[in-house]
């Protein structure tokens, strides 16, 4: 099982990298499962690991658990070039851009 690359990348919103990288929330296959959404942890010492992520599905969610700075998300450019777990004010992660709907 695939993901459209249309419906992977967040749209609500983006982190910014220290280097000026665009860092998109991506949603995630779990292959247990076969469910595909959003991962988010805590962070820290074992924030790493499936086991304890959350799987969100909602963006407004998702903008709200990392906005707050208490939840890290799976991110990457959208070339791919940088991935990783990235929370707002750390690993040199310096704003969160929300971006507006397009009407």
């Amino acid at each position: 099982m695939s993901i459209d690359n249309s419906k992977r990348f967040a749209s609500t919103f983006y982190l910014v990298h220290e280097s000026g990288d665009h860092l998109y929330p991506v949603r995630m296959l779990d292959r247990d499962t076969g469910r595909i959404a959003f991962r988010v942890s805590k962070g820290g010492a074992g924030g790493n690991t499936k086991d304890v992520s959350r799987e969100i599905d909602d963006e407004k969610q998702l903008l709200q658990l990392v906005s707050s700075g208490s939840y890290a998300v799976r991110a990457k450019t959208i070339n791919g070039n940088r991935t990783g777990l990235y929370k707002l004010g750390q690993k040199k992660v310096r704003e969160l851009v929300s971006v507006s709907a397009k009407s």
